[in-house]
């Protein structure tokens, strides 16, 4: 009886985690919008117009589009990548990290994903004196 219990459990705990992997994974599929850039570095006030204008740029231009085959197509500034993308880390659901392995160059890319919703996702990119936050939304 003791046995039937304890492999009750097991098969409960792996369908469990089973469950909670593929809902990023289906909280993530989707064609999602570049909507803002925000970023943590100080510019001149001539420098912060440029920023701005390349920024203006990108959010006009750039999306990504997570299919359930897990491929992916990357539009920005009329560039468009594919490949494949995978969930490599969900750690406590704070923070998931999914890679990217572009199609033609094999190159692969890791994007940290601070939040994610049925319709908004912030990736971060960091670097050693700059910040960067790019939130998505699903369209």
């Amino acid at each position: 009886m003791k046995i039937n219990f304890l492999a009750l459990m097991l098969f409960s705990t792996i369908i469990l985690l089973g469950a909670c992997n593929n809902s990023s994974d289906n909280l993530l599929i989707g064609f999602w919008k570049l909507n803002n850039i925000e970023s943590n570095k100080k510019y001149s006030a001539e420098e912060q117009k440029a920023v701005d204008e390349v920024y203006a740029q990108l959010i006009e231009s750039s999306n990504i589009k997570f299919n359930a085959d897990q491929t992916y197509e990357q539009v920005t500034n009329g560039n468009t990548t594919k490949g494949k993308w995978q969930i490599v880390s969900n750690e406590n659901d704070e923070v998931t990290i999914v890679k990217l392995v572009d199609a033609d160059s094999g190159t692969s890319t890791n994007l940290t994903i601070e939040k994610l919703t049925s319709d908004e996702m912030v990736m971060v990119e960091k670097s050693d004196d700059e910040t960067i936050k790019n939130t998505f939304l699903k369209k």
